[in-house]
């Protein structure tokens, strides 16, 4: 065979793979998009973060409340990894108000439900149902996301004084990309009262425990904070400080809102504008006078139910 023979035949089958490339598809498999630097998978699949290998599935609705299934185990055995009573959960999508809760203790008070709730039966192990509620929209709801408070992403740090009765001024865009600013700020004692602005003459007051319930509004420019989240690794969370452990709080509030909040809305939407509550609890000087809000960059992981 002569050699223009041969380029010949080799320029035909060339061509040959281009055209079957155009009608089967030669390109990669499609990497899952990462909203605001979370990593995402659809629901059943797993993803490593926080050193587990974690697995949400079977999204229903029950007694207006989200119910998925949880598995998880450790990515690296003899790895360090997340606390499973640090693991907190969220609502995916154009939800009005952000809702979440921790993993372990979601479901008690849920009386109705017959489920195996989520528990840790050993360090290395997450097993059964988280409940994240109540919501009355389930239409608005795309999946669950997780992350830890507990884990932050070295130098993203930025605090910001929280008083009663004023609560946090609109934060500097400039500092996180970010905009929180309080919307509503009550307080109370821990025996129940509250504490108004005419009772601040009063020097008794102060004595003792107490918690702050802050309604916030949080806003960013969402081409600026999704290429932000994406060069950090991962999306912000908002912090309130002080507060206490999971299930030793002051008040059915402060249990139902904790003390965090992770900003990811869900992508489809034009803007980053969401609206959040949290609490501030323990000492009544630090909660309600000396309180901090931080934001803070950390790692997030999203499941979808649907497009």
């Amino acid at each position: 065979m002569t050699l223009r023979g041969l380029i010949a035949i080799l320029c035909v089958a060339v061509l040959g793979v281009v055209a079957g490339c155009f009608v089967a598809g030669c390109s990669a498999p499609a990497r899952q998009p990462k909203p605001y630097g979370a990593s995402t998978a659809k629901l059943g699949e797993s993803i490593a973060l926080l050193g587990w290998n974690l697995s949400v599935s079977n999204l229903r609705f029950e007694s207006d409340y989200v119910l998925v299934d949880v598995d998880g185990a450790p990515s690296e055995q003899g790895k360090p990894h997340a606390k499973p009573e640090d693991i907190r959960f969220g609502l995916y999508g154009a939800v009005a108000h952000q809702i979440e809760t921790y993993g372990l203790g979601s479901c008690s008070g849920i009386a109705s439900l017959t489920i195996s709730p989520l528990s840790a039966p050993n360090p290395d192990r997450l097993t059964g149902t988280v409940c994240v509620g109540p919501v009355n929209d389930q239409n608005a709801v795309r999946g669950v996301y997780l992350y830890s408070p507990r884990d932050r992403i070295t130098g993203t740090t930025a605090a910001y004084p929280v008083a009663f009765p004023v609560g946090v001024l609109p934060t500097n865009r400039s500092d996180t990309g970010v905009i929180v600013q309080s919307s509503s700020v009550e307080a109370w004692r821990a025996d129940g009262t509250m504490v108004t602005q005419a009772s601040l003459g009063d020097p008794g007051v102060f004595n003792g425990n107490g918690y702050m319930l802050l309604g916030l509004e949080i806003s960013a420019i969402k081409a600026q904070y999704s290429d932000e989240s994406a060069n950090r690794g991962g999306p912000l969370m908002v912090v309130v400080g002080p507060t206490l452990p999971p299930g030793q709080g002051l008040s059915h509030a402060c249990a139902a809102y904790g003390s965090s909040v992770l900003v990811l809305p869900d992508a489809k939407l034009d803007a980053v504008q969401l609206k959040a509550s949290l609490c501030t609890q323990g000492d009544i000087n630090e909660a309600l006078l000396y309180a901090t809000l931080s934001l803070v960059g950390t790692h997030a992981a999203v499941w979808i139910s649907r497009d």
